[in-house]
C-alpha cells in the first residue's frame, strides 16, 4: 500500500511538472534570439596613420542606435545583432565618414581612416 502511495505521488508530481512546463494550456510566443555580435577596430588619421583622439562611432540598425567612443584610436561596440547596419564616425577636426556594413555573429573588425578638414 505504501508503494502505491509513493508511486501515485511521483506520477502526480511529473504530471504537474509537464503541465506547467507546457504552458498550462496558454500560448507561447517565442522572442527572436539574435546572435552575439562584437564590432572592434581602430580610427586612424588617413595621412599619418596615427590614432584619432575623441572619435565617436555610431551604428544604426533597425532604427536602434549604438554608440562607442574611441580611446587612443581603438573602439569596441557590442549590442547589434547579425545583419546590416550603418556606421558613422565623427571626430573634431576630421571629416565625417559613413559606411554601410554587414556584421556576422562573433567578432567583426572595421578600421577607419579619417581625413582632416580642409580650411
Amino acid at each position: 500500500m505504501r508503494r502505491i502511495v509513493i508511486v501515485s505521488a511521483i506520477a502526480g508530481f511529473f504530471a504537474l511538472v509537464l503541465y506547467t512546463t507546457n504552458g498550462c494550456g496558454g500560448s507561447y510566443q517565442p522572442q527572436p534570439v539574435y546572435p552575439s555580435v562584437a564590432i572592434r577596430g581602430q580610427v586612424l588619421d588617413a595621412v599619418t596613420s596615427q590614432p584619432v583622439a575623441d572619435a565617436e562611432l555610431r551604428a544604426v540598425q533597425d532604427g536602434r542606435t549604438y554608440r562607442a567612443q574611441a580611446v587612443a584610436g581603438a573602439y569596441s561596440l557590442d549590442g547589434p545583432h547579425a545583419g546590416d547596419l550603418l556606421i558613422t564616425i565623427t571626430a573634431p577636426g576630421y571629416e565625417t565618414q559613413t559606411m554601410g556594413a554587414t556584421v556576422v555573429k562573433g567578432y567583426n573588425e572595421f578600421d577607419f581612416r579619417l581625413r582632416r578638414h580642409v580650411q
